[in-house]
């Protein structure tokens, strides 16, 4: 299986949608902190993906960042982190590095539960 997606498989760059909380111009950082998933999704059509990343009270101490997924056959994926404390810029990027790692976890553990040879 390759390890690179094709032209027609779902990638961030194909199906990030950058909500609330987040500028337009952060949309390059944001595919490449959340790159990734990309390697997670091969074999997914892109047009069957939707990937939406947004952030509440930033800048406060209450910041949540979350990353929801639609993949087709498996649930809504949700990874979200919540800062408690700090408020600087630089948080709200390793709020986004640890939705992205929630997500893959949440992500391979579906995938796995629906594998043929999965045990309960």
């Amino acid at each position: 299986m390759s390890t690179t997606p094709s032209d027609t498989d779902a990638t961030i760059d194909a199906c990030l949608r950058v909500g609330h909380g987040f500028h337009a111009d952060e949309r390059e950082r944001l595919v490449e902190a959340l790159d990734q998933i990309n390697r997670h999704l091969i074999g997914t059509p892109a047009d069957e993906v939707t990937l939406e990343i947004h952030v509440k009270d930033r800048d406060h101490a209450e910041q949540r960042v979350t990353l929801e997924g639609q993949v087709p056959g498996l649930p809504l994926i949700i990874a979200s982190h919540a800062t408690d404390g700090s408020h600087d810029d630089t948080e709200v990027w390793r709020d986004v590095t640890r939705v992205r790692d929630e997500f893959i976890r949440q992500l391979d553990a579906d995938k796995d539960k629906r594998r043929p040879n999965h045990r309960h």
